[in-house]
């Protein structure tokens, strides 16, 4: 397969896992309409991103796609996994302690592991692109330096050229968060640099990938810094490929900006609050049926007084999953025990539902605004007739990138692009 004829968006393996149905689905109508490139990590959702993309591709009838894959995060159970790795006398050096649930190492020995693992959850041969995957980390170390950082660099690339040669993975690269910062940024990924270390291992190297954010908002990549050159175009003169990550999902002086329009039929709210109240009275009529002697006043729980003042303004699907997931829901389970039918527990979905789409309506107007503001500037076409992430894809693409990265996590997202797949 050559590079001309991947699919120009790929399918973002960031929030994908194999306990998702849905995420399934996405994932099977995209490859059946087109789409080759699937970008995961061994990080993401603990390694079901891999899991998932391994039980589709099992079954896949059609080509193999082109897949990427990195290294570099330990957190959950690649925790236990660095550990075994350490009482075996391995990995010891060059971690970067973030905190005790949160790690991260190059080191070649982890390196190592971690391709074993993602070759046997995705099950297959080789990784086409295995990248290291945000090694600015280190910058965050005390006494961290440039000169130490691309050493250790070089370390990993001498590993990842024996990892080509073993036949475990095709070619390398980074996924940088940093490579699209100014130079002046204390954690800056110096491109130049790094090349320069690539060519010191190897005269024909294996160095073929760069990854870094890029959207609307955050531009960093189109600056002009390698004397007339941008990143991107950089990249290229050097025979890089280069991927765009975090197209939808930007920074913006406000906060964060989902560049995207959602539109849905909501509930008034003076509907949405009843329906709220009337959860909470389901509450406490549940907590009024026991036999404790303590009595509880629902409403006077810490959590439940912050839940009510936020529920309905969350602002963006990730933090309606974590209030209600990680905190309203267990509430629910434990006031309810093990009596909670299914007929009982729809009403408090629907609770949830309604957050969701009213987190996708805060998302729409804020994106409203600032589709707006780039039509003025002259961004993006005015008044198109297309959603606006396709516009904000299809720029990205003007502006030279070879490949942008979305989380195609529904069947509706991967409509939606399929023009970008090579068969359309």
């Amino acid at each position: 397969m050559t590079m001309q004829k991947l699919s120009r968006v790929g399918l973002g393996g960031y929030r994908i896992s194999i306990k998702s149905k849905e995420h399934e689905e996405a994932l099977r109508l995209a490859l059946d309409l087109g789409c080759n490139l699937i970008d995961t990590s061994t990080n993401y959702t603990y390694g079901d991103s891999e899991l998932l993309i391994g039980k589709v591709l099992a079954d896949h009838k059609g080509p193999r796609p082109t897949i990427v894959s990195k290294a570099g995060y330990i957190q959950g159970p690649n925790l236990k996994q660095y550990e075994e790795l350490r009482s075996k006398g391995k990995a010891k050096e060059e971690l970067v302690d973030l905190g005790q649930d949160f790690k991260h190492s190059i080191h070649p020995e982890f390196l190592g592991n971690q391709i074993s693992l993602s070759l046997e959850r995705l099950g297959a041969p080789d990784i086409d692109y295995f990248l290291l995957h945000n090694p600015e980390y280190y910058f965050k170390t005390k006494g961290a330096s440039e000169e130490i950082y691309l050493q250790r660099l070089k370390k990993a690339f001498m590993h990842l050229e024996e990892e080509v040669f073993r036949g475990r993975i095709k070619y390398y690269g980074i996924s940088s968060n940093t490579f699209a910062s100014a130079p002046t940024d204390s954690n800056y990924s110096n491109l130049e640099k790094i090349l320069e270390i690539a060519k010191s291992v190897a005269k024909n190297h294996h160095f073929k990938m760069v990854q870094f954010p890029m959207n609307l908002i955050e531009r960093g990549a189109i600056g002009l810094r390698f004397g007339e050159k941008n990143l991107i175009q950089y990249a290229h003169i050097n025979n890089l490929l280069t991927m765009a990550n975090r197209p939808l999902n930007a920074f913006a002086p406000d906060g964060f900006l989902r560049l995207a329009q959602y539109f849905s039929t909501l509930p008034s709210l003076v509907e949405c609050e009843e329906m709220m109240l009337g959860r909470l009275e389901a509450l406490q009529q549940k907590i009024d049926q026991r036999n404790d002697e303590e009595h509880i006043n629902v409403n006077e729980l810490p959590f439940i007084k912050q839940f009510k003042e936020i529920w309905a303004t969350l602002p963006t699907p990730d933090v309606v999953e974590q209030v209600f997931l990680g905190n309203f829901f267990p509430l629910v389970a434990q006031l309810y025990g093990s009596t909670l039918s299914l007929e009982e527990s729809k009403p408090y979905y629907k609770l949830y539902d309604i957050a969701l789409s009213r987190s996708r309506q805060l998302m729409t107007e804020r994106a409203s605004k600032y589709r707006e503001m780039l039509e003025v500037e002259g961004i993006i076409i005015p008044h198109a007739n297309q959603p606006f992430s396709v516009l904000a894809i299809q720029k990205y693409l003007e502006w030279g990138v070879d490949h942008v990265l979305v989380g195609m996590k529904r069947p509706q997202y991967v409509r939606e692009l399929q023009a970008f797949f090579p068969s359309n």
